[in-house]
């Protein structure tokens, strides 16, 4: 009971998280976020790939919600420190905020995990994806979602 208490904080504080920086976002000009930075997120959210578009803003939220957390991290058996399950914080908190507010601008998916790209443990540069265009966006999303990871919690949400 203990490990589902502890799953349902830590959604409802990221519920909490996500509403709130969505009424930030409206007057943030995002200037503050490093230009190469804001360019990997600005291609992997427009990029070919919905899994990738959700797997960002995921582990950027969990990163944001809690310090402890490994935005790279898929699933909780990965054994790295800071594992969550991905899928059920996606479906359970992203997934219900995009309908809300966001009117499916992600991708408007109910499952957004059941592709193959997100079926990993972590999200790594040697994961197999489709080569080419995948392959780029993998690599944004790795990168930007390390860099997150290496800032402490006070500059996180400024990305």
């Amino acid at each position: 009971m203990k490990k589902n208490s502890a799953r349902f904080e830590l959604h409802s504080a990221a519920k909490m998280r996500i509403e709130d920086l969505f009424v930030d976002s409206q007057t943030e000009t995002g200037n503050t976020i490093l230009a190469h930075i804001r360019s990997e997120i600005n291609d992997v959210i427009n990029g070919t790939h919905k899994t990738f578009r959700y797997m960002l803003v995921t582990g950027l939220l969990a990163a944001i919600t809690d310090m402890k957390l490994h935005p790279r991290c898929l699933q909780v058996t990965s054994g790295i420190e800071g594992a969550f399950d991905a899928r059920s914080f996606c479906q359970e908190v992203l997934v219900p905020f995009e309908k809300t507010f966001l009117k499916g601008r992600l991708g408007g998916s109910n499952e957004p995990y059941a592709n193959k790209p997100a079926r990993f443990e972590m999200i790594e540069k040697t994961n197999k994806v489709r080569k080419g265009g995948d392959t780029i966006l993998l690599h944004k999303l790795y990168d930007v979602l390390e860099y997150v990871r290496l800032l402490p919690m006070n500059e996180r949400e400024t990305v």
